[in-house]
């Protein structure tokens, strides 16, 4: 389901802090697959109970035709915090307190094709959008772009496509 934000926070205790598209969590391809999606809420209740219903979390959706899988789903409490707490892709009564902070991260979907076939110019734009990390697209796309405005360098791209095409 995709409640909306303003129904959720309306119904239970909780202020909804993320609700965004995943950099990197889709599968990388000549298509590449569709990114994930973050939530978080933030209880406001003394005491809240949770059960978490979900998939993905071993296995990712695969990528096809020589692309890579998406990365998986994944699910914890109070995140980049002292006391998080990753959980399973089933729980049932997981009790939180007032603060607690829950994330879920839906597992995006996995690719088509050879990623080092995607168009540059497409990684380009995936990145300027977020979709795609600098990092990532170089390893998984073989397209370098300038570090200090993210223009396509297309000479670099050519020699990194090669150099792995020669390996």
């Amino acid at each position: 389901m995709n409640t909306p934000v303003e129904a959720v926070e309306t119904e239970f205790p909780v202020r909804v802090e993320r609700y965004e598209l995943v950099p990197d969590s889709a599968g990388p391809g000549t298509f590449r697959g569709g990114l994930g999606v973050r939530r978080q809420w933030r209880i406001l209740a003394e005491e809240s109970v949770v059960n978490l219903r979900s998939d993905r979390f071993k296995f990712s959706s695969p990528g096809v035709g020589g692309a890579k899988p998406a990365r998986p789903s994944r699910a914890s409490v109070n995140p980049g915090t002292p006391a998080e707490r990753p959980l399973t892709s089933k729980v049932a009564g997981l009790r939180l307190r007032k603060g607690d902070l829950l994330s879920w991260e839906l597992g995006g979907g996995g690719g088509w094709g050879d990623p080092f076939k995607r168009d540059p110019e497409l990684v380009s734009r995936d990145v300027l959008r977020g979709y795609v990390s600098l990092p990532a697209a170089r390893r998984d796309y073989g397209v370098v772009l300038d570090l200090d405005d993210l223009r396509l360098d297309r000479e670099a791209t050519a020699r990194l496509r090669g150099e792995r095409a020669r390996t």
